[in-house]
């Protein structure tokens, strides 16, 4: 095993195949309070929906990637945007952006909008029949996949006594208000996650974790946050030794905190890369995009993540610093 990885990440390309789209959005939300209150990013805004440009942007990612000899990719979910009730085109549209990856390995971690298609689609298209899974890309660390996904009651294959029985469950845990864009993970995934986090924990290996959704409210706005993302971070704040960073996507503006000494980052959407990104010191042909390549060293105790358009350079440290 090498003594470094490469990957590439990315989130929320959004293909489409129709025209883009401009949408004005006020930024704030309800906190809690019983009043609303404006957030960092709020404010009356233009969100500029590149659909059909989202493609030409990953195969240009695709091109940085493989000039830079990255092991793998990993794409932190919604790939398309997907149409609501016609899977076929939904469908089409994986199709097509699947291919865009040429042969690059790529770690899947599925989003909302990805389940505008079938499950029995998504799986011949990605190749794959696993959705939370973990891995060891370099010694010394590991990689937990999440399916934030798995319960979705907008996705295009859910049946109403699936709908249901995920209803029965958040009004036992007391959660009545919830978006249905947002997922919610199985108690046997959360079960799952408790069993990576100790067994890595007992190797002393560091942790990365990657999901479609955020799970702390100062790395991303409330209604976009896995639905029990309290879950996942008492977890998280459980081993945060072990945990250096969780990374995400599903807001498209990107944001990032450290919350008991571990990384919240969420990555901006290539969707909505702005006008003008030129990658910063990584030039990108002056074009909107948002991509990154992240750095692993052997038994190392942080994450670099070299940062392309919209998504900043950062050095992630173990316990909280930023080097």
């Amino acid at each position: 095993m090498k003594d470094v990885v490469r990957f590439g990440i990315c989130a929320d390309v959004q293909y489409a195949s129709m025209k883009s789209d401009v949408v004005k959005e006020k930024r704030c939300e309800n906190v809690g309070s019983g009043e609303e209150q404006e957030i960092p990013r709020a404010g009356s805004v233009e969100r500029r929906l590149a659909y059909r440009a989202a493609l030409e942007r990953l195969l240009q990612a695709v091109e940085v990637w493989n000039k830079q000899h990255v092991a793998f990719v990993v794409q932190l979910g919604d790939l398309i945007d997907g149409y609501e009730n016609d899977p076929e085109l939904s469908r089409a549209d994986l199709e097509a952006v699947s291919r865009a990856f040429q042969g690059l390995a790529v770690k899947h971690v599925l989003g909302n909008h990805c389940r505008a298609v079938r499950m029995e689609d998504i799986r011949k298209l990605l190749s794959t029949d696993r959705y939370y899974y973990s891995f060891q890309p370099v010694l010394g660390w590991r990689i937990i996949v999440l399916n934030g996904a798995e319960q979705l009651i907008s996705a295009a294959d859910a049946t109403e006594s699936e709908n249901a029985e995920l209803a029965e469950v958040l009004e036992r845990q007391g959660i009545i208000d919830y978006a249905p864009w947002n997922g919610h993970l199985s108690d046997i995934q959360v079960d799952f996650f408790r069993v990576e986090l100790d067994s890595a924990s007992r190797r002393k290996e560091r942790v990365l974790v990657c999901c479609h959704y955020p799970i702390h409210e100062d790395a991303a706005r409330k209604s976009h946050l896995l639905i029990n993302h309290a879950v996942v971070l008492k977890l998280v704040r459980q081993y945060n030794t072990t945990v250096v960073a969780l990374f995400a996507g599903h807001d498209h503006v990107g944001g990032y905190t450290v919350d008991h000494g571990v990384h919240h980052v969420t990555f901006p959407a290539m969707l909505e890369a702005s006008e003008g990104s030129d990658g910063q010191e990584h030039n990108v042909e002056h074009s909107p995009n948002a991509f990154g390549i992240v750095e692993l060293r052997a038994n190392g105790d942080r994450i670099l993540i070299q940062g392309y358009g919209d998504v900043p350079t950062r050095v992630l440290v173990a316990g909280g610093a930023e080097g």
